[in-house]
This record gives C-alpha cells, structure tokens and sequence, in this order.
C-alpha cells in the first residue's frame, strides 16, 4: 500500500488539479508496459493480470474518452457543431424513424 501512496504523491502536480496535465495515450500505453504500477513482490500474482485487464479495457476507454470530450469542449465552435449534427440526427430519426 506504500508503494501506492508514495507514487501517488510523487505524481501529484504542485499546483493541485488547475496546474494538472493529462498524460497523452502514448504516455498511458508506455507507462501499462513499463509495469511501474506493480510492486515487485506481486510479479506474477493474480493482482498483475487484474490490473493488466483494467488498464487495457476501462483504462484505456476512459482515458479514450475523456480526451474525446475535452478536445470537444475546448471550442466552442466544435461542441455547436455536435450539438447541431446530434439535434438533426434525433429529428431525422423521430421523423422517419
């Protein structure tokens, strides 16, 4: 549980949230691979395969997302074009739907 704690800490941006930096998705992948999540004496338990299955699914798809969302939402002129293709898509299917 140190281990969590310390690399917790050690990661934190001195800033708080405002001053916080996403990691990109090249970033997320190198950092499942290089296995620095895992303390070494849980090398090869069923903890490493647990957490393996999560950072390469949910993990993955969250962070995904989440970039999906803040790219959509730094413009304003982007969110107004999903909004209007989304309001003509449910129109469009309300009607011949």
């Amino acid at each position: 549980m140190t281990h969590w704690v310390r690399q917790a800490s050690d990661q934190a941006p001195s800033g708080g949230v405002w001053d916080a930096r996403p990691e990109s998705l090249a970033e997320y992948r190198t950092y499942v691979r290089s296995r620095l999540w895992l303390p070494d004496e849980y090398e090869g338990r069923v903890l490493r395969w647990v957490t393996v299955a999560y950072y390469n699914t949910a993990g993955m798809a969250g962070v995904a997302v989440g970039y999906a969302i803040a790219w959509l939402f730094a413009r304003m002129f982007r969110i107004n074009v999903a909004a209007t293709v989304a309001a003509l898509a449910v129109a469009l299917w309300l009607l011949f739907g």
